[in-house]
């Protein structure tokens, strides 16, 4: 075929001009989420403004779309840790005690609003080391403007166990108000529910909260081995995402090294952090059973 041919057959759309090139979709973005209890309470966790120096860091170094973040007591260490991780929208609720309910929700992406929760169901005993003295343990909800359209996103704390007691009827009691208050925000909305729940998988809590929005763990979602560094069975770090939701990229443990200093070496916290990254927006809420 000549030249001139093969140029009149392509006017004529019967051949593909080679020097066109095919047309593809662009990349989509692939949100990476992450969940940390950073430990933050002022004198009584060690080397607080060193360790929150290299979470910072490490949030930036993972590359994170979404940070839910716990035990971030102090307004300063807020801004330090958004800072830091290159996150400019930042969702704190307000500080009514002196070290708030330590939760912060760091995004790359716009937060369109914000509201939060506070229990009204809480430990009655109050001891100086519990963390229960500190803060009113709560939830919060934040609306991000997530590529193809709004995620709520919550992140969490409800009450722990302690080694002198623990403290399940209360917990029970935070799981079921947490779970009316997401439904009343989010039906039928793609929803991440991500922090210390501080209550296993085999906890009654954690079976009513789940059962009642149709929720399952990522990391059993994207294997059952994802996250088995993070204390197995023994897990009480979360991120929840709608039955129904694509399965994970990836997902596994997250700020699992130690810091050195002073010839002595340091968790970064005493939790470890859980890590997603999804291909596709979570499935939108059900939550049949609070619907009836």
């Amino acid at each position: 075929m000549t030249w001139g041919a093969a140029a009149a057959l392509a006017a004529a759309g019967l051949v593909q001009a080679a020097s066109r090139p095919p047309l593809s979709e662009p990349a989509r973005p692939r949100p990476r989420i992450v969940s940390l209890n950073v430990a933050g309470i002022p004198v009584v966790h060690p080397r607080l403004s060193a360790r929150l120096r290299a979470i910072g860091e490490e949030l930036k170094a993972g590359g994170y779309d979404v940070a839910a973040l716990q035990e971030v007591w102090r307004s300063a260490d807020a801004r330090r840790l958004g800072d830091a991780a290159g996150l400019p929208y930042r969702a704190r609720p307000p500080q009514a005690r002196p070290f708030g309910d330590g939760l912060l929700l760091l995004s790359r992406f716009p937060i369109l609003e914000s509201r939060e929760l506070r229990f009204s169901s809480r430990s009655d005993r109050w001891r100086l080391l519990d963390g229960e003295l500190f803060a009113h343990k709560g939830a919060q909800l934040a609306r991000i403007a997530a590529p193809g359209g709004p995620w709520d996103v919550y992140n969490a704390h409800l009450v722990a166990d302690y080694a002198a007691y623990g403290n399940p009827e209360t917990r029970l009691s935070q799981a079921r108000e947490l779970a009316e208050w997401i439904w009343r925000h989010s039906p039928g909305r793609p929803v991440i529910l991500a922090g210390d729940l501080n209550m296993t998988r085999g906890d009654p809590a954690y079976r009513l909260l789940a059962g009642l929005l149709r929720l399952q763990d990522a990391c059993d979602a994207a294997g059952r081995d994802a996250c088995a560094g993070s204390r197995g069975e023994r897990r009480i770090d979360f991120i929840l995402l709608p039955a129904g939701s694509a399965r994970p990229l990836e997902a596994g443990v997250a700020f699992s090294g130690v810091l050195e200093e002073d010839g002595r070496s340091y968790r970064l916290s005493d939790h470890l952090g859980i890590a997603v990254r999804l291909g596709v927006a979570p499935a939108p809420l059900s939550g049949a059973e609070l619907a009836r």
